[in-house]
């Protein structure tokens, strides 16, 4: 009995396997004996193959940043509203402060003390010349040429050069006509200041002086009135004297309001 087979037998030998044998030894022969026709071909064939990776890369190179500055620009919108936070609450408090300082200003008056008013600055350097201020108290209030001129309880500006009925003119002792007595609150030497304009002094003192840097000099006579401070010794090596540059404590220019002592 005979049975009829319904696929032929498998041969033994896969023809696939010899193409890629050949084809291998043809890539082998070009490559050795033609290095550069070989690198060209592969350079061409790779061309399709690095350029999407390259542009693989660069888009999870973006997606990458991208979500990273995402992340970042998030965290710094949340740390500028608890700044914005804070400085509201600051502001708050500010304008609290403000308020009572007014409050308290209206309850006592002008007068501060026993013989101390307080004036409010209407023009003050560099909208006065030759450190002036210009202030809304005068001869109306008891003011006269003379008196002295603080912008808090120890610090002294200077003192009043004219006056009308409703204002007074304030000469700083820092004008640059101007040569005042000062005392070294550490040493108690007496020494004269010269002022240079723009709340500032200078003294020239033998180099073997005892001045340095922050030493407090206070009005001669009057005791806690501070006029100036060291802050900067200018030692030349060729002189025998060295020049000692003083500066009203303070912001000076930034004052508000002034107390006349009369």
């Amino acid at each position: 009995m005979s049975f009829l087979l319904k696929s032929k037998p498998k041969s033994g030998f896969d023809y696939r396997i010899l193409l890629g044998l050949v084809f291998f030894l043809v890539l082998l022969f070009i490559s050795i004996f033609f290095p550069k026709f070989s690198r060209s071909i592969s350079h061409n064939a790779m061309i399709p193959l690095w350029t999407l990776k390259e542009k693989s890369v660069n888009f999870t190179y973006y997606i990458g940043n991208f979500f990273v500055w995402k992340s970042n620009l998030i965290k710094e919108n949340s740390k500028l509203k608890d700044e914005i936070s804070v400085y509201k609450l600051n502001k708050i408090d500010y304008d609290l402060l403000v308020k009572e300082n007014e409050e308290l200003k209206e309850s006592v008056g002008r007068n501060v003390s026993t013989n101390r008013t307080l004036s409010k600055v209407l023009s003050k350097p560099p909208q006065s010349p030759f450190d002036t201020f210009v202030v809304d108290v005068g001869s109306g209030s008891g003011i006269t040429v003379g008196n002295r001129a603080y912008i808090s309880d120890t610090i002294i500006l200077g003192l009043v050069s004219e006056t009308t009925e409703n204002t007074s003119i304030i000469k700083m002792f820092s004008n640059g006509d101007q040569s005042v007595v000062s005392v070294s609150s550490r040493t108690g030497a007496n020494f004269v200041l010269e002022g240079i304009g723009g709340a500032n002094f200078k003294v020239v003192v033998p180099k073997e002086t005892d001045i340095v840097w922050g030493d407090s000099f206070l009005h001669s006579g009057l005791k806690d009135s501070v006029m100036a401070v060291v802050y900067y010794v200018d030692t030349n090596s060729q002189s025998s004297f060295k020049t000692v540059h003083l500066r009203m404590p303070g912001n000076v220019f930034q004052t508000k309001s002034v107390f006349i002592e009369k």
